[in-house]
């Protein structure tokens, strides 16, 4: 006996308005397999209703060839000369074809013509792929059983398993069977699944080692259009497992899934540490915007004789929260990123000399003043309104050294906002 199979793709074409409809007939995209040799029926059937008046029906064949298989028309079957004395025709719409072949392979359609109210003109098409096989329909024509190298963590169990497949199968879709597996101990058990031409077993832990045998049940054998005699031997193949090495490849499974969780989770520690971070810096600002107030006022020099680019240096501290001013330095260091405003005055105390000096922040000039030369106790202002990253530091520098005026020397700042 041989292997055939058919398989239908079922499509539906309409023309004008809507026609008769298919009952009980074969459903769009079904498969259907047969052996070499066998009748193939193929019940397409279809309805009228009391206003409708059928003109034909056609039947058609692609595959080798293209031609046309028979046609029914005023209540005549008429097959044509390729296909005479091997359809008949199922009513209403269907046909049988007889003793197939390999050759037969290939789409098989029907279409029905006919018109409707007011004389409308409707046709309504479908087709099946017909797949012929003349052995046991696998890559050779032989079942061969392989394992997986690798271990497959069975979904149903969350374990990881050993996979054997039983193939390759060349049906076009689901095999019309399911194949049997045995055990070393002798126990029958079903495939777990069927996929790309195999049926797939899965052995879990702990693995038995031994031969595992892939067959085609005793009652599928005509179905699977082995060959009789030996078709029973053709549809059996074994396999040997090794105890040892399977165990082995478990485990190395299981530490390979270990470690990726690990990893997973050493990912996810590190957001969450980053995240952390961030809400500390966040509630760090938080704090410095609610309760940590920057601002210092200082006054008087400590030297009144300063050199060109040196710092005025006032050091009576009237105000300093944040203890970010130094008298030792004359400088204010910013304790973190924000926006600040400082203000600077001196003079000078001789006639005839301009005191001179500069807003600086990291030594870079924001603003400059020089008192005028028309008299002694003189004095003027810088300020500024600056952005300073944690660490800048900001003071008054000196462009020309003259004798300056202690008493109206005054070094002021504040933070106006601290960055977001």
């Amino acid at each position: 006996m041989a292997v055939s199979a058919f398989v239908l793709l079922i499509l539906t074409f309409i023309c004008g308005t809507q026609p008769a409809k298919w009952t009980d007939s074969l459903p769009d995209g079904s498969l259907k397999y047969a052996c070499a040799g066998d009748n193939v029926h193929i019940p397409w059937n279809f309805a009228l209703s009391a206003s409708e008046s059928l003109d034909d029906v056609q039947w058609f064949y692609q595959g080798r060839s293209s031609e046309m298989i028979a046609v029914l028309t005023h209540g005549n079957f008429l097959p044509l000369p390729s296909f005479s004395h091997r359809v008949h025709f199922i009513p209403n719409g269907g046909i049988i074809v007889d003793h197939v072949t390999v050759q037969d392979s290939g789409n098989y359609s029907v279409e029905i013509s006919g018109h409707g109210d007011s004389g409308t003109f409707f046709r309504i098409k479908r087709t099946i792929i017909l797949q012929v096989g003349a052995d046991l329909m696998t890559t050779d024509g032989h079942l061969h059983v392989s394992e997986n190298p690798m271990a497959v963590l069975d979904k149903r169990t969350d374990q990881w398993s050993i996979e054997l497949h039983c193939g390759t199968f060349t049906y076009l879709g689901q095999p019309p069977f399911d194949v049997e597996w045995m055990t070393p101990s002798g126990k029958l058990m079903s495939s777990s699944t069927y996929k790309d031409g195999q049926f797939k077993l899965l052995v879990s832990a702990p693995v038995q080692g031994g031969n595992y045998s892939c067959r085609i049940p005793v009652l599928s054998i005509s179905t699977a259009c082995l060959p009789d005699g030996n078709g029973a031997n053709k549809g059996k193949a074994t396999y040997i497992l090794d105890q040892t090495e399977s165990r082995l490849t478990l485990l190395e499974a299981h530490q390979t899934a270990l470690q990726k969780e690990n990893d997973a989770l050493k990912s996810e520690n590190f957001l969450l540490k980053n995240s952390d971070s961030n809400l500390f810096d966040r509630l760090h600002l938080l704090e410095a915007r609610t309760s940590h107030h920057v601002s210092f006022h200082a006054r008087n020099l400590r030297n009144t004789s300063i050199q060109h680019d040196s710092p005025l240096i006032v050091d009576h501290v009237i105000i300093n929260q944040g203890n970010c001013y130094s008298t030792s330095t004359g400088k204010f260091t910013a304790p973190f990123n924000g926006t600040y405003f400082f203000i600077g005055t001196s003079g000078s105390l001789a006639t005839g000399q301009t005191g001179q000096f500069e807003l600086t922040v990291e030594g870079q000039q924001i603003s400059f003043v020089s008192t005028r030369d028309n008299g002694p106790l003189d004095a003027a202002s810088v300020h500024g309104v600056v952005h300073l990253t944690q660490g800048d530091t900001v003071w008054l520098k000196v462009s020309s050294g003259i004798e300056f005026w202690s008493a109206a020397t005054s070094f002021s700042g504040f933070l106006v906002s601290p960055d977001s």
